[in-house]
């Protein structure tokens, strides 16, 4: 029997194979994000913030998803996931798509980082800085930025 003779799998309905893993499925939508930033019909700006979304959501995902696996797997949780896959399985499978999602932000964060620079908008590291660059911005973070991100203490009337 050949390739194309195969017969298909079936699944049935109490195999937890018929379920997606809720944690892949979460990187692959986020992937979707990601990809948006490589479109070239999106003007540049807004394929800069599809990149910064993917990465926020990706921070949000390790905080909350990964942290709950490892809690999981720290507090010695035995119970599968409807995939029918333990919180180790699924951290491996999370932890080698995650690499790829970072990688692939990686390149189009340098990919964008160019096209930025041939539209005049400059993204300039620190040690490029010389010392008056470095007191202007040091002067305009204390005096405009600063103040603004600072969180204010409202004191409530006691009764």
């Amino acid at each position: 029997m050949n390739a194309s003779e195969q017969t298909p799998e079936v699944v049935t309905i109490d195999n937890p194979r018929r379920f997606f893993n809720r944690e892949l499925s979460w990187l692959g939508f986020n992937l979707r994000v990601l990809e948006e930033a490589r479109d070239p019909a999106h003007p540049l700006l807004e394929r800069l913030r599809f990149l910064s979304i993917s990465g926020n959501n990706l921070d949000e995902f390790f905080m909350v998803r990964v942290a709950g696996l490892v809690g999981q797997i720290r507090e010695g949780v035995v119970e599968t996931s409807e995939d029918g896959r333990t919180a180790a399985e699924q951290l491996v499978l999370v932890r080698e798509k995650a690499q790829a999602l970072m990688a692939e932000q990686d390149i189009r964060w340098q990919q964008l980082r160019g096209e930025l620079a041939k539209n005049g908008i400059v993204i300039v590291e620190p040690e490029e800085l010389n010392a008056a660059d470095q007191e202007f911005l040091n002067h305009r973070f204390l005096e405009q930025i600063l103040p603004v991100v600072t969180p204010i203490a409202i004191p409530f009337p006691s009764s």
